[in-house]
């Protein structure tokens, strides 16, 4: 491809080419070449060892374009199209200048005025703004050439100021209540100016309400509107005193304190115990003290406070700066015995709710949540011990590990905030409950799989924690597996005694 010319002729070259397909000599014969996407427009050509052409694109806007070719060979085959980019160029002026320039205000393009430039391309105006509105303004000019061309307006800004009278005064003035401008109250100012009322807002009800206000001077020019809240507040008894005061620290609760009424109440000389103070969060890196049972945070930590009058009104509270503490959390333990579900309160921010399960060690234990939270495992030595977490068919939280202590302690916090309470189990599967002396099988289980190895045929039925039997069938001699999903099981061998066993 070559560059436009100056003539506005684009010359386009192309090589042919040939191919053997099958022992078959294979051609290109035609061509179609298209301007700018125009496809329906396009041109048809035919190719004889390659064809060369110049095209007149003197019609064609200023601008980038594209040239698209595609040929076909001698079995009427197309190829896909190649496209290349050409740019049509603006004609160069020589000698060109800025003869003429047109200028409007506020957008008012219809009555623009134009007049011709001085020979130096300068432009000098004095505009007459003593009609505008005081406010702000554009200005918008332009400057054409000697071909017709114009350039991009330039828009400036000014403002006309609003005139200034030294003699002038208010004279009356307009006031509304609570947005009623309907029900506005007009009066007259005084000599100086000075607005003075005395408004009777008895008849309003308690709460904040809203003041608006104008004033006219002696042209009969308002003001903006002035709003000023004010509020109506609740009756107070004769004689009111302050008869208890309370404070809390962070979003703890509050601990209230009476007092012998008085106005003002000094308060001196009392000693404030830092103590059950809720965190605002439960940090990841908590410390447990399993011989204590307690949990410590380290956070932020502010007092607050405020005064109760004898009506039960509460004033402003009162918080001091933040300091840095090591705070106490008790969880608060429960007991839990194997299968018992308990239903408890959702530990929201700043609060732990735990759990201790006794068990044989090595047994499996099977923990479950009907709602998600954060869950942390400890032995009896303070380590922590790491679950196997899955969600069952019913949307529960499962949590499977190994005992390995006889205690086993859960602490569970960071619940949703909608939730109000949540329901937790454990089952404890002891690693002994199968005896396969007494019922001449052994049971083994793997993931979503139990297997069974027996020297005898019998009646195997499996059911799960909901009382359904997901296998009741007799089995052969051997070796036979169950495909069933995770979770606790009860076992029944040829109609003796149940066992429990864990499918992980």
């Amino acid at each position: 491809m070559k560059r436009l010319k100056k003539a506005a002729f684009f010359a386009v070259t192309i090589l042919s080419a040939s191919a053997s397909v099958r022992a078959q000599d294979v051609s290109i014969r035609n061509g179609e070449y298209w301007i700018d996407q125009q496809f329906e427009q396009r041109k048809s050509v035919s190719i004889t060892n390659g064809w060369q052409t110049e095209l007149d694109v003197s019609s064609l806007s200023e601008g980038v374009h594209t040239f698209s070719f595609r040929a076909s060979d001698s079995k009427g085959r197309w190829c896909a199209p190649l496209t290349k980019y050409f740019l049509r160029t603006m004609p160069t002026r020589e000698g060109n200048a800025p003869t003429l320039y047109e200028y409007w205000i506020d957008g008012d393009f219809s009555n623009r005025v134009q007049n011709k430039m001085a020979t130096d391309g300068t432009v000098n105006l004095e505009l007459g703004l003593a009609s505008f509105l005081a406010g702000m303004h554009t200005f918008n000019i332009r400057v054409g050439d000697g071909y017709g061309q114009w350039s991009a307006p330039q828009t400036k800004f000014f403002l006309v100021a609003a005139p200034t009278y030294s003699d002038n005064v208010v004279t009356t003035y307009k006031y509304w209540i609570d947005d009623n401008y309907e029900k506005a109250v007009t009066g007259i100012a005084a000599e100086n100016g000075v607005i003075d009322m005395e408004l009777d807002m008895s008849g309003l009800r308690k709460g904040i309400h809203t003041l608006a206000y104008q004033i006219c001077d002696g042209r009969d020019a308002l003001s903006s509107p002035v709003v000023k809240y004010f509020v109506i507040p609740e009756p107070m008894p004769e004689n009111n005193m302050i008869a208890a005061y309370e404070y809390w620290f962070n979003a703890g609760p509050r601990v209230r304190m009476e007092v012998e009424p008085s106005n003002p109440l000094m308060i001196n000389d009392i000693w404030i115990e830092i103590k059950d103070v809720v965190p605002n969060d439960i940090p990841a890196d908590y410390r447990f003290d399993v011989s204590k049972e307690t949990v410590y945070c380290e956070d932020d930590v502010f007092f607050g406070m405020s005064a109760y009058d004898l009506a039960g009104n509460s004033s402003m509270a009162v918080l001091s700066d933040t300091f840095r503490m090591t705070l106490p959390v008790n969880p608060n333990f429960i007991d839990l015995t194997s299968e018992e579900s308990i239903a408890f309160n959702a530990p929201g921010a700043g609060y732990i709710q735990g759990f201790r399960m006794s068990s044989a060690v090595g047994d499996s234990l099977v923990w479950t949540l009907n709602e998600a939270c954060t869950a942390d495992f400890y032995d009896s030595n303070g380590m922590r011990i790491k679950a196997e977490e899955k969600t069952d068919e019913a949307g529960a939280y499962i949590y499977y590990m190994k005992a390995t202590t006889n205690v086993t302690y859960a602490l569970l916090h960071h619940s949703p905030a909608v939730a109000k309470t949540m329901d937790i189990s454990c089952y404890a599967v002891s690693a002994n409950s199968i005896s396969p002396q007494e019922w001449g099988c052994v049971f083994r289980s793997a993931k979503n799989r139990l297997t069974v190895d027996t020297a005898q045929s019998g009646r195997l039925c499996i059911v799960n924690v909901a009382g359904i039997a997901v296998v009741d069938e007799i089995i052969s001699v051997g070796t036979s597996h169950f495909d069933i999903p995770s979770g606790i099981y009860l076992l029944q061998w040829n109609d003796t005694a149940t066992r429990k066993v864990l499918v992980p």
